[in-house]
């Protein structure tokens, strides 16, 4: 697994980080106004929380542009520079924590408010070196490999593969071809080959109206003949 720079990691942390520089600063001018130990003096809570406020910004702007290796190595800085002065400041608060003795109170040990001021600026301290150590090695790995957007895997549609059709072709016996047709009148044998030619009738002549009438009138004479005629018989 590769660990890369993330926008809204960035964008997060230095949200985060800039709360706490200026909590940092409101509690440092508390203390500097009303605590009573000669730390106090040195302002250390304010100077560290307005390079953690820069520190901040930074971190929200390359949240918006990460693909500015610029931004990202001002980022870095920032983020090795604020470490140190946590660290700087989260020391002092111990000793001030420690050496109680110390105070200009008139009993020679301080009040409620300069401890309790000691201790929010020592919990703030291992916050803010947590959040700067966190920061830097996101700088570190986005100066390397760059964008997490740069290595998200990209999804790619696969088109199906082509399947193989084998065709099996038969070849079938040529179909007859039937002869041009003759721009002349084809003869009735050639017209008719499936179908037997049509029988031609031929219409009947009337018959002469003189020849009945003499085969009738012979019919009628040879029928009287053979009335008037007298059977012979042996």
């Amino acid at each position: 697994m590769v660990f890369v720079y993330n926008r809204y990691d960035v964008r997060g942390l230095g949200i985060a980080i800039l709360v706490s520089g200026l909590l940092s600063i409101v509690f440092g001018v508390v203390g500097l106004f009303f605590g009573e130990h000669h730390i106090h003096s040195f302002a250390a809570p304010i100077w560290s929380g307005i390079i953690i406020v820069v520190t901040g910004a930074f971190c929200i702007g390359t949240g918006n542009k990460p693909t500015s290796r610029c931004l990202v190595t001002t980022l870095l800085f920032f983020a090795v520079l604020s470490l140190i002065l946590c660290t700087l400041c989260w020391v002092l608060a111990l000793i001030g924590l420690m050496r109680r003795e110390h105070c200009t109170h008139s009993s020679g040990l301080c009040d409620g408010v300069t401890v309790a001021m000691f201790s929010i600026t020592l919990l703030l301290g291992i916050f803010q070196m947590i959040l700067c150590f966190l920061i830097s090695i996101i700088c570190c790995l986005g100066i390397c490999y760059g964008d997490a957007r740069e290595h998200e895997p990209t999804a790619y549609e696969q088109e199906p593969a082509e399947r193989s059709v084998f065709v099996v072709a038969t070849q079938s016996p040529p179909a007859p071809q039937k002869p041009p047709a003759s721009r002349s009148r084809p003869s009735p044998r050639n017209e008719y080959v499936d179908e037997p030619p049509p029988v031609e009738k031929r219409p009947e002549r009337p018959a002469q109206k003189g020849r009945s009438r003499d085969r009738a009138g012979r019919d009628r004479a040879g029928r009287d003949r053979d009335r008037r005629t007298p059977d012979r018989r042996p």
